[in-house]
């Protein structure tokens, strides 16, 4: 009988604990799924089957996919060229903390065909909205929007039943020659050609699809076929650094620039892009940094910013420096990849820093980088 209360505590805290184990699997949340339906289409516009589709996410938590998700991100077209994916009515992020599991939520997206032999198909842009969540849609495109208008105008996931079609297109061959400085010939010189479906990341990176590539032969001719007819962006893939610093369009005038984004006309077939490259970074940029008598001062650390493009286009060219000390006399000198340098900055212990900029406003007159040449700077001493 002493035991009673005992016995009373424990039944009363396995009711309240039963209580608590009901309570929290009501309060849990019901995850929503919005259903998919695709279908792939061949050039004629036959279904396609057996046809490998993979879903691109442009927001941050869907970009860089492990394989575990890329492979929930793969679905293959049935015998109508037909397949399906679930959608989330939520944050992919907040379901994956929950359930341990990964599916697609709330956010922009495409599904990208491939086939062998053939260009592909890139969907129309999804959005998946829900609740306050922005999609990319809901922001400014810039003038890189022909992945959001035409066939791949925006369809609404929350509008069911969701379905869209992707249909395949035949591509066009890009082929050039790649020589160096005096015109010979560079073999077993790999270029690359991707596009970009401008994924909404800090650094620019994880909308890149329908990757190809090509070697160029004794000749220095390189030639790829079956390439999506939409801009595209080539690079090379050097066994050791080269730097691209020529390029000529369809046999017109040479330029001096790294030409790597290429939009096709929409009758073209074929669009011919030769290049030059060459093993030493050519373009010097050089100075000397005095005090305000006019002496030189060694060991003055110069740092310039990088484009590799203008107008600046990727995350690289606002994120890529180079430095140098200067010496004994308080000379620097550097040879960099680009004539494109955004600014320079001047650091010596005890001496205000100095800056020099670029005008990178499109509206200003005065619109250009520091291209190369001579620039010296003065110092003064911190007060």
């Amino acid at each position: 009988m002493h035991n009673m209360p005992w016995i009373r505590w424990i039944v009363l805290v396995g009711l309240l604990l039963g209580v608590g184990f009901v309570w929290a699997e009501e309060a849990a949340p019901e995850w929503k799924f919005r259903t998919v339906t695709g279908q792939v289409l061949d050039p004629e516009g036959k279904t396609a089957p057996g046809v490998a589709v993979f879903l691109v996410g442009l927001e941050r938590d869907a970009i860089s996919l492990s394989d575990e998700k890329e492979e929930k991100c793969k679905r293959v077209t049935d015998a109508k060229g037909r397949f399906t994916m679930r959608f989330g009515d939520f944050r992919s992020y907040d379901y994956e903390q929950a359930t341990k599991q990964w599916a697609p939520g709330w956010g922009s997206f495409y599904f990208v065909a491939e086939c062998k032999g053939i260009a592909g198909g890139v969907s129309p842009y999804l959005q998946n909205e829900g609740g306050d969540y922005q999609t990319l849609s809901s922001l400014p495109c810039g003038e890189y929007d022909e992945w959001r208008t035409g066939e791949f105008a925006p369809v609404d996931l929350s509008k069911q039943p969701a379905r869209m079609v992707i249909r395949l297109k035949r591509g066009i061959t890009v082929f050039g020659k790649v020589t160096d400085a005096e015109g010979n010939p560079l073999e077993g010189q790999g270029v690359r050609i991707e596009h970009d479906l401008y994924a909404g990341s800090h650094t620019g990176h994880g909308g890149e699809i329908l990757f190809s590539s090509g070697v160029t032969d004794r000749k220095g001719r390189y030639q790829i076929e079956h390439v999506y007819p939409n801009r595209f962006y080539l690079d090379l893939e050097p066994s050791t650094p080269l730097f691209w610093f020529k390029t000529r369009l369809r046999n017109g005038p040479w330029v001096e620039s790294c030409v790597d984004e290429v939009q096709p006309g929409k009758e073209e077939k074929e669009v011919q892009v030769d290049l030059i490259a060459v093993k030493e970074a050519p373009y010097r940029y050089s100075g000397k940094v005095t005090d305000v008598e006019g002496r030189g001062i060694s060991g003055a650390k110069v740092t310039l910013s990088i484009s590799l493009h203008w107008p600046v286009r990727t995350h690289e060219d606002t994120h890529t420096t180079q430095a140098v000390e200067t010496g004994k006399d308080g000379t620097y000198a550097f040879c960099v990849a680009s004539p494109y340098v955004l600014w320079f900055s001047v650091e010596v212990p005890g001496f205000a820093r100095v800056v020099r900029m670029a005008d990178e406003k499109r509206s200003s007159p005065t619109y250009a980088p520091l291209t190369p040449g001579t620039y010296d700077f003065q110092v003064t001493k911190k007060e």
